[in-house]
């Protein structure tokens, strides 16, 4: 009895511990949104399908809030510093800005930028569908930021149970990328 009750258990967290495998399909486009490259994975989705997987098994998106809806603010924009002890000063020490709207959901996420590790200020605007889920990001480079078309966009779709099934990638307003869940 306690031999077949060991046997049982260890099927069982070896079944759990493979979990559910699950096809994506990514689909590259040329430049004039023509599709060049097609490439299917197979990946464990024990978790669910967040923005957090996507970022983890193919880069993307890679910035984005970590919360995107906080009760504690409502129609402001709240600024933190990298070293909040240290001087305020965007040369060294940089920041994160989250405008909020009366909904209390992160509209628009912003970087100042960082001179040290060469990275640019952007500015991400964020769109929600009407279950507060984030529907699409338009990606701005401030120094780029008098064109009317985003530098990058990220629109998502999302299954029944809320999980995202499909992210379209574009670059200056043409399709850039496509990852879909089979």
């Amino acid at each position: 009895m306690k031999r077949t009750l060991i046997l049982f258990l260890t099927f069982v967290c070896v079944g759990i511990s493979y979990g559910q495998k699950s096809i994506f399909r990514r689909s590259y486009f040329s430049s004039d949104s023509i599709g060049y490259l097609t490439k299917t994975d197979t990946l464990e989705t024990m978790e669910s399908l967040t923005l957090d997987f996507y970022k983890k098994h193919f880069s993307i998106p890679y910035y984005f809030p970590k919360q995107f809806i906080d009760t504690g603010y409502r129609d402001t924009t709240v600024v933190v510093w990298e070293n909040p002890s240290g001087e305020k000063d965007y040369k060294n020490n940089w920041t994160l800005s989250y405008t909020y709207n009366n909904l209390s959901r992160v509209i628009k996420y912003e970087y100042s930028g960082c001179l040290i590790c060469s990275q640019l200020p952007y500015t991400i605007a964020i769109k929600y569908d009407e279950q507060n889920r984030p529907l699409k990001f338009e990606s701005r480079i401030v120094s780029l930021n008098e064109r009317k078309t985003p530098d990058e966009e990220f629109e998502f779709t999302y299954d029944a149970k809320g999980d995202i099934t499909q992210i379209k990638q574009l670059q200056f307003g043409k399709m850039f990328l496509n990852i879909e869940k089979l």
